[in-house]
């Protein structure tokens, strides 16, 4: 019986080509697996990204198995999302009523083989490295149709639905539903329109605009980010 083989950090990661059972072994301290997909590779360079999710059984002191949960079909045409994005270099902030400012910002998208797709955004000063604005939630695919939608919580204190259309590897959103905490700061957001886009380079590239309710709807964002795994 052979093995494939790949390295993670400083585990040994093997399987069985009959299985769909992956085997860490542990060198020197206990492992809770928490994998993404291209974080496994075998030696055929089949990247596992579609199956980010990853459940853990404890064999022994050294040795856990891992198996993989499929990606669920309906976010197929999403997969090039899935991973952990990093801004190459700091993004543009700008807006009539703010000091630009550059900004970097990881990205991390993942699922559990529901069809959802859970993502993080966390931004934070490119100078200072102080966390700015950050953003969670899920995005759905309505099953037999280009729609998406991205289901939004913003420390911000705003809450948010954008839904749009996915295009090849090009996501356009927009505002479909909005609200907000009582003691939001004014003046309010009032809508934001999305881009987010594959390159083909390989890189993400994410443009963000924005209306409030002073300022109709201006270029507000905009950043690029490499996939780290």
């Amino acid at each position: 019986m052979g093995l494939y083989t790949a390295s993670l950090k400083c585990f040994l990661v093997f399987t069985t080509p009959e299985s769909n059972e992956w085997f860490i072994i542990r060198p020197l301290q206990k492992f809770n697996c928490t994998a993404t997909g291209t974080d496994l590779k075998h030696a055929g360079h089949q990247h596992f990204r579609d199956w980010s999710y990853w459940r853990t059984h404890h064999l022994d002191s050294n040795i856990y198995s891992i198996s993989a949960v499929e990606l669920n079909p309906v976010l197929l045409p999403l997969s090039w999302l899935l991973g952990t994005w990093g801004s190459d270099e700091p993004g543009e902030g700008t807006y009539p009523s703010i000091k630009p400012f550059r900004y970097t910002e990881k990205l991390h998208f993942s699922h559990v083989g529901q069809p959802v797709i859970n993502f993080m955004f966390n931004a934070f000063h490119a100078e200072s490295n102080k966390p700015l604005h950050r953003e969670c939630g899920f995005i759905r695919v309505q099953q037999g149709t280009n729609r998406v939608a991205f289901v939004i919580a913003q420390n911000s204190g705003l809450v948010e639905i954008e839904e749009g259309e996915l295009t090849g590897n090009q996501l356009k959103l927009q505002t479909q539903s909005l609200g907000r905490i009582s003691f939001a700061k004014e003046p309010h957001v009032q809508q934001i329109c999305r881009v987010l886009q594959l390159r083909p380079d390989g890189k993400l590239e994410q443009t963000v605009s924005m209306a409030t309710d002073n300022q109709s709807l201006t270029q507000h964002l905009h950043i690029t980010y490499s996939r780290s795994c």
